[in-house]
């Protein structure tokens, strides 16, 4: 056999050393070790895996805590975790192979591959594309929650024809709108262009060939003795099975994603070539007004993480609940981290870890100190109008569309966001739109901390007035929902309604129609899925479209889901739910 090609096979198939940490790292495990070991007693986490990849080395891998507290079997590098949204860039990864293949048009409508998908739409008849099914700018909702997580699920040749009850968030190629549904469709392609289910065609194409041998998307006999248990609240929680394979079903170890972290810095080595890299990290429909400033490549996140120095990072974050992960790199320093851990509360600190663990990485590789960008200087108060601030006041769609407030009062304007009231102060923004700065601590959605750089600014996009919320890894656009009539068949549906569908994991019990504030809104009953927990009430507002739909408000994830009368009772997201109470 010739040398070279006996080499390659080496390469790709032995696994990649877990080496000692050179000298010029050793300042670097010391750091990070103190970071991980403080963060994880301070969140309560029970166990997690880091690995550091140098272009073809790991230059440092570690599992800290327990894998099963209980059982007291620790955390190691070969610790199998759920990995979550990061399978999003493995299943972009495996469509570019088919792509390159000439197996699979990206730019052609998905009803090519799949004529059994169809979605009701009150837009424009236009085609939705590979494309944008991996930026999630498909206008497909964000998920289908009946059915999303259960140890029966559906195939993704079952559910892909379900999605025909749903209805388009927004018109394709307009905005960023994260999908689990769009990469279920995306699952389904590979799985017929391929000719094989979709674990299998992950495993055949793209998992086996880069060595990935402790990687699966379905649990199997191999996998489980080494599957860590999970924890949420310093309980151990369930770890139902996830029907939405493609968008986060993926198995893994923080020693397999190491090789795919370097299989990315060897140029694809012969998976995919330098060229379908280069558009998985190039930006995908830039400058859309919606999307506030949000990149976006094939699979990749592209925007909102940065070293000290101002270097942006591509990345991923995962969370298949209570599993959390974050993976990033610098491509052009062949530097790449990735971190697994089993607990929930592990969210509030993993990609501020990677962020660390970059920076300091980048100066140990190249010797040079970071010059840190300067940070903004605080901006200075200035006074709005009355009837200036009045226009911000008014009800809003937040995160995820939940309903939040912003009224006025004699100390001020201030904002109720999920759980509490929050503290707006004005000061000096860009010319045209007002910018308010939060004046206390307060849960923005991610973590419970101190974090000064967050800013809201109303502007006006698209038409729509938007509280932006600035500061975090991705803008969050609040909506400002106007009231406006209700009409008189939405009047006549106000009550109580409840579901007979059972699941596991995130699912929902009830929906509530209710008048509040001039706007009508969907009071829905979400169980968590953990022992002894209550059902959570959150609340949406709804905009009715016709006598039969109304929509969720707002922009981006989350929004733009129907409610539909259907039966008698209302249909939401895979659930029929019929009337006990008016």
């Amino acid at each position: 056999m010739n040398a070279c090609i006996l080499a390659l096979i080496l390469l790709v198939f032995s696994p990649l050393p877990s080496m000692a940490a050179p000298d010029a790292y050793a300042p670097v495990v010391k750091r990070l070790t103190a970071t991980i070991k403080r963060e994880m007693a301070v969140n309560k986490v029970k166990g997690l895996s880091i690995a550091l990849v140098d272009d073809q080395r790991v230059v440092w891998s570690r599992g800290f805590g327990y894998a099963d507290e209980a059982a007291k079997v620790p955390a190691t590098v070969d610790t199998v975790y759920r990995a979550g949204s990061i399978s999003k860039v493995l299943t972009s990864m495996r469509a570019m192979q088919l792509s390159e293949a000439g197996r699979l048009d990206i730019d052609a409508d998905v009803r090519r591959v799949l004529p059994e998908f169809s979605v009701r739409s009150r837009f424009r008849d236009e085609p939705i594309t590979a494309r944008m099914l991996m930026t999630h700018h498909s206008g497909l909702p964000t998920d289908v929650v009946a059915g999303m997580w259960t140890e029966t699920p559906d195939t993704l040749a079952q559910f892909v024809p379900k999605i025909a009850r749903e209805s388009l968030a927004s018109a394709p190629a307009t905005e960023f709108r994260y999908s689990n549904v769009a990469y279920s469709l995306l699952g389904r392609m590979i799985e017929t262009q391929d000719g094989k289910e979709f674990a299998r065609s992950m495993q055949d194409g793209l998992l086996g060939p880069l060595g990935m041998n402790d990687s699966s998307f379905v649990m199997n006999a191999r996998l489980w003795p080494r599957y860590a248990k999970g924890y949420q609240g310093d309980h151990e929680a369930d770890r139902p099975t996830l029907r939405d394979q493609p968008t986060g079903a993926l198995f893994t170890t923080v020693t397999d994603m190491s090789r795919f972290l370097s299989a990315v810095f060897a140029q694809g080595r012969g998976v995919v070539s330098p060229g379908t890299l280069r558009e998985m990290t190039r930006v995908q429909f830039p400058g859309l007004p919606l999307d506030f400033g949000h990149e976006m490549g094939l699979g990749w996140m592209l925007s909102g993480v940065h070293l000290k120095g101002g270097q942006p990072l591509v990345w991923h974050g995962g969370a298949a609940i209570p599993f959390q992960a974050f993976c990033a790199m610098l491509p052009g320093e062949k530097l790449g981290v990735v971190i697994l851990s089993n607990t929930q509360e592990a969210s509030h600190f993993l990609s501020t870890l990677g962020i660390e663990a970059l920076d300091l990485a980048l100066e140990a590789k190249t010797g040079i100190k970071p010059t840190p960008v300067p940070a903004p200087a605080t901006p200075l108060p200035v006074a709005v109008k009355a009837d200036e601030l009045a226009r911000v006041v008014g009800a809003y769609a937040t995160f995820s569309s939940l309903l939040g407030n912003v009224w006025q009062d004699a100390e001020g304007l201030k904002m109720w966001l999920w759980d509490r009231t929050v503290e707006l102060s004005p000061v000096q923004g860009e010319a045209g739109r007002m910018t308010f700065l939060p004046r206390k601590e307060a849960l923005f959605g991610l973590a419970t901390r101190v974090m000064p750089d967050l800013s809201l600014e109303f502007t006006r996009a698209a038409g729509r007035d938007v509280l932006v919320l600035r500061g975090h890894a991705m803008p969050y656009p609040f909506e400002k929902m106007n009231p406006r009539p209700i009409p008189q068949a939405w009047k006549d549906r106000l009550g109580v309604y409840v579901t007979d569908q059972q699941g596991r994991g995130i699912s929902y019990r009830s929906l509530e129609l209710l008048e509040q504030d001039g706007l009508l809104v969907a009071r829905i009953g979400v169980s968590s899925g953990m022992p002894d927990a209550p059902t959570a009430l959150s609340s949406f507002p709804l905009a009715p479209v016709s006598d039969q739909e109304a929509v969720i408000g707002g922009i981006g994830t989350g929004s733009g889901g129907v409610v539909r009368a259907e039966n008698g009772g209302l249909y939401h997201s895979g659930y029929d739910f019929r009337r006990v109470a008016r």
